[in-house]
């Protein structure tokens, strides 16, 4: 049962279900959570790595392809090259631009209202 909380929830699940499981008498299953999780983000973390080389050897990124030549990722795209998205101002590598978009809503949402007109 551990495994499942531990797949589907992480470390904040296995915490929840290992101090319930706790309580109920099964002792160890806190410990055996925070384990079964931490080893499955070193197993998912290691797969990913290697299924992502795999990937990049085949050609199937299209990243690398572009920038071969390229030191390092651009932060700011230039204004010639920057897509109808609105205006994508910041290159999707550094910042989620749908997170960005959030961010400014939920700030223009809670702070105090200006009078504009």
């Amino acid at each position: 049962m551990m495994a499942i909380f531990t797949y589907w929830g992480g470390h904040g699940a296995a915490t929840t279900a290992g101090t319930l499981f706790e309580q109920m008498g099964n002792d160890g299953m806190l410990s055996l959570g925070i384990i079964m999780a931490t080893l499955g983000l070193i197993v998912a973390m290691l797969a990913g790595m290697v299924w992502v080389n795999i990937g990049a050897r085949l050609g199937w990124s299209k990243y690398t392809h572009e920038n071969k030549g390229a030191g390092e990722v651009p932060f700011l795209i230039p204004e010639n090259e920057r897509r109808p998205l609105g205006v994508g101002t910041v290159s999707s590598d550094v910042v989620n631009g749908l997170a960005l978009q959030l961010v400014v809503v939920r700030k223009r949402n809670y702070s105090p209202r200006l009078n504009l007109s």
